[in-house]
């Protein structure tokens, strides 16, 4: 991302594994990569290109332009970039929070208040809304976006993310709203604790995972309560932030798992 300010991110912990590993880092905005010399590069790890859904078609085209190894692979980027994946992972049998694509967020077509609505391509839950009325209307986005239920029980107990490295758990944490908020994201005042996950939980978030096929570098499962089971709200395999300052061993971990992808 070309300008990162107002974001937290701090991938750059990993710089430092990776070099005593003997590998280089060296960061490109997406906008940039066609300035490149890639002839010494042995692959490509996405990550905090959080402006994407601006131009996703121009994002996807940036990444197929890339005469190197895709970490995660370009096809499971494609899948992922749309949330209509999630009706995959249902398919599947991996329980999501119900969810009903619409071909325009303007007209949702019958709703129960309350209701969210969402850009079927955002990130960092921009373009979201809740739905208490039909006075509410006003601020639902353009285009494809799905609609789901209000899940009240976010406010209290929050949402879990689990991350896996070469599909190995690694690390939890748990997100809490801010008062008055319904996104969990600390750009918008959420709140971010280390946490370990109950098993079922756990359980879940391999399910997702398994429902994809092909290798995974990396992988973020968001998982809310819902009517008494941890369901799945997103999973991340494009640019997930990986909240590696939270857990001291999860730098290396990454790094682990990069390592051996690039030497198998």
């Amino acid at each position: 991302m070309a300008q990162p300010e107002g974001y937290v991110i701090d991938d750059d912990l990993v710089a430092p594994e990776l070099s005593v590993r003997g590998i280089a880092v060296h960061s490109v905005p997406w906008q940039q990569v066609g300035r490149e010399d890639w002839s010494h590069v042995d692959g490509v790890v996405v990550r905090s290109t959080w402006d994407y859904y601006n131009d996703p078609d121009a994002f996807l085209e940036v990444l197929a332009s890339v005469p190197t190894r895709m970490m995660n692979p370009l096809d499971t980027l494609r899948w992922n970039i749309d949330k209509r994946y999630l009706l995959d992972l249902r398919d599947s049998g991996v329980p999501i929070v119900p969810t009903r694509l619409v071909s325009d967020g303007r007209r949702p077509g019958p709703l129960d208040y309350p209701s969210v609505v969402k850009p079927r391509v955002s990130a960092n839950s921009e373009g979201a809304c809740v739905l208490r009325s039909p006075k509410d209307h006003a601020r639902l986005p353009e285009g494809p976006s799905l609609v789901q239920p209000f899940v009240a029980e976010i406010l209290g107990e929050g949402e879990l993310s689990l991350f896996f490295f070469d599909r190995e758990f690694s690390h939890a944490i748990r997100k809490t709203p801010a008062t008055g908020d319904f996104r969990v994201q600390e750009e918008h005042g959420g709140l971010i604790q280390p946490f370990t996950p109950p098993a079922e939980a756990l359980e879940t978030a391999r399910r997702a995972l398994q429902a994809v096929d092909g290798p995974l570098l990396y992988a973020r499962v968001d998982l809310v309560p819902f009517q008494g089971r941890h369901v799945v709200m997103e999973l991340e395999l494009i640019e997930p932030s990986m909240y590696l300052r939270m857990h001291p061993e999860a730098p290396a971990r990454f790094a682990a798992a990069i390592t051996a992808w690039l030497r198998p």
